[in-house]
């Protein structure tokens, strides 16, 4: 009851005037401001899409080619490892990729690619989509060693044969060994003698370039004696002469420059690699017989030639795996020879030795006929080789090859002194 009696006092005294009350007094009369009647600016046109739908830019980046040929790695100048450097990018969708290296030849289809070139060499990557096409290269330094080129490597090396001119003939066509051979050749030596050399302290590093024209291969050790390096060339590999035997023979070669010890190329017998024509005797006596000693080498006692087959089977009377491991490895032997022979335009065969005799021995190389019958010679010899052991003296040197016979070392460039 109080509350509505309050209430009924509350409006009387407000009608009264006894309470004055703010009211906002509102002229309906007044004109409004021409500005208040305009209407409101329309507003700003939207700016127009950057990426409308199917232009944006991924589409863009999609069409348009964009090669990347450089390494991966940014924190040295591209140089190759012995295990490789990774050139190229990664696979774009709408693209085609092709690699080329020296002279042009194609070496992948891939937008990434590993390679291992011995000497410097520039590749370029072409980038193709239906926008057109774009090209970028990267220039890669070779394997040998870090402060070295291919130049000073040559300087010091020894070489399977003299310098040449025959990488002008090569054309890139596979003759004899294919590219996959030429590797496995590479690594069955890698596998073969790496334990061996680790024995003397020393690491062995074997690598090649079938991209290569060169028509040679080297052997050569870094100046404190801790790296031996052994390189090969696909120009070498794809010569008609040649086949996988006679490329791991020019490998034996190789190796046999580091282990074949006397006589050798210095008169220090502490250093020093093998002489040119010692290490074919040693590639053929020790590191093919090493190599093949295991196979079944039946085949070749139907390949052999007369004149070889009975040089071998007099050496290894009633041992018929020793006499197929000599026709093998005499076989490889001619192949080199071949090669040896097409360089200095010579005729040689089995049955027609090198009537030389030297008065000093000689540590360069010979003509091709005295290379062959130093093959066929260290294929007959049948002392045992010691991998642990490098002979360093013509003494220390008859313990391990034969010093008589038909199975020395040919008079041809070897003058004994005992």
């Amino acid at each position: 009851m109080r509350f509505f009696l309050f209430l009924f006092l509350a409006f009387f005294l407000v009608g009264c005037g006894y309470v004055d009350v703010d009211v906002p007094f509102v002229d309906h009369e007044k004109k409004l401001d021409d500005d208040d009647c305009e209407p409101d600016p329309d507003p700003e046109p939207p700016e127009p899409d950057p990426n409308p739908p199917g232009d944006d830019d991924d589409d863009d980046d999609t069409c348009q080619p964009q090669p990347f040929a450089d390494a991966w790695d940014k924190d040295y100048e591209p140089r190759a490892r012995w295990w490789g450097i990774i050139i190229g990018t990664p696979p774009k969708e709408g693209h085609s990729y092709m690699w080329r290296g020296p002279r042009g030849r194609i070496i992948s289809g891939y937008p990434m690619v590993r390679v291992r070139p011995l000497r410097t060499v520039t590749y370029t990557l072409f980038a193709k989509t239906v926008c057109g096409e774009a090209v970028d290269s990267v220039t890669v330094r070779g394997l040998y060693w870090l402060d070295q080129d291919y130049r000073e490597f040559k300087q010091g090396a020894r070489s399977f044969m003299p310098e040449n001119h025959l990488h002008e003939f090569d054309t890139m066509e596979t003759k004899g060994v294919t590219e996959q051979e030429f590797y496995q050749a590479i690594e069955e030596i890698k596998e073969l003698y790496s334990p061996i050399v680790r024995k003397f302290g020393a690491k062995l590093d074997v690598a090649g370039d079938w991209s290569d024209s060169t028509v040679n291969a080297y052997a050569q050790q870094s100046p404190d004696r801790k790296i031996w390096y052994v390189r090969m060339f696909g120009g070498l590999a794809r010569r008609p002469e040649i086949n996988k035997d006679s490329f791991l023979g020019v490998l034996a070669h190789e190796m046999a420059h580091h282990l074949g010890g006397f006589p050798l190329w210095t008169n220090d017998p502490g250093k020093g690699a093998a002489a040119e024509v010692q290490s074919d005797y040693v590639a053929v006596h020790a590191v093919l017989r090493k190599l093949w000693e295991n196979d079944d080498n039946s085949l070749f006692r139907e390949l052999i030639p007369e004149y070889p087959k009975a040089k071998c089977d007099k050496a290894y009377y009633c041992l018929p795996k020793r006499q197929e491991l000599c026709y093998r490895t005499v076989m490889a032997g001619k192949g080199l020879a071949d090669l040896l022979a097409a360089l200095g335009g010579e005729q040689i065969a089995y049955d027609t030795p090198d009537p030389t005799v030297v008065d000093r021995t000689q540590t360069s190389h010979p003509n091709a006929q005295c290379r062959l019958d130093t093959y066929l010679a260290g294929a007959q010899c049948r002392l045992p080789w010691k991998d642990s052991v490098i002979p360093k003296t013509e003494v220390e040197s008859y313990n391990y090859l034969c010093k008589n016979g038909e199975a020395s070392r040919p008079n041809c460039w070897f003058k004994a002194s005992l």
